[in-house]
């Protein structure tokens, strides 16, 4: 109605650009919100979707900073300048710590639950090594014998076949480093005799 009958005070061009420049003025800000809240939202699941470690000394020291800052004011925050670097720091190797030690936890009940599973068979290879004497066989061949052994070995002979067998290992390091470094000397002497030099 007010469009097909135009008042008198004002002209029909004036109302519509009143009205387009109001929604013009009111889109921007609409859009501008929008952008805000999409980066807010872009900026908090990038935040959820870094490491704890990271995570959570951002969480503690980013508000305690910012309350710092306005209840005491730049003066003071510039002054626990070193808390805000190293308390970050000291807050991710305890969470490390806590970490290698949860996972230290898991670690030990994981094997305590394998062993626990494992105790009937363990118990039955016990009960048929005492059965049958196996144990006291297993007992001399794997540690009764070594140990006679070593009490009868000639450690003289067995210092000068370690010492041959390392004389052998050195040989042939040296041969191997002669190898390498032989190129360089053919071009160093064929260096010095176009120098005349040799």
């Amino acid at each position: 109605m007010l469009l097909r009958t135009p008042s008198q005070s004002q002209p029909v061009e004036e109302v519509l650009e009143e009205s387009s420049s109001t929604e013009a003025s009111e889109m921007p800000n609409a859009v501008q919100k929008q952008e805000k809240d999409q980066v807010l939202k872009a900026v908090w699941c990038h935040l959820l979707g870094l490491d704890a470690t990271i995570k959570i000394p951002l969480l503690i020291f980013t508000p305690l900073y910012l309350g710092v800052n306005l209840v005491y004011g730049s003066e003071v925050s510039k002054e626990l300048i070193p808390l805000w670097i190293l308390g970050p720091l000291i807050v991710a190797l305890y969470f490390k710590m806590f970490r290698a030690i949860c996972g230290l936890y898991a670690f030990s009940f994981k094997q305590t639950v394998k062993v626990v599973k494992n105790l009937p068979a363990y118990y039955f290879l016990v009960h048929n090594l005492i059965a049958h004497g196996k144990l006291k066989e297993a007992m001399e061949t794997h540690v009764w014998q070594p140990l006679a052994d070593m009490k009868k070995m000639d450690y003289n002979e067995v210092t000068r076949r370690k010492m041959k067998d390392f004389q052998g290992w050195l040989v042939e390091r040296y041969l191997d480093f002669v190898e390498s470094i032989w190129p360089y000397y053919c071009r160093t002497i064929r260096f010095l005799k176009r120098a005349n030099l040799i």
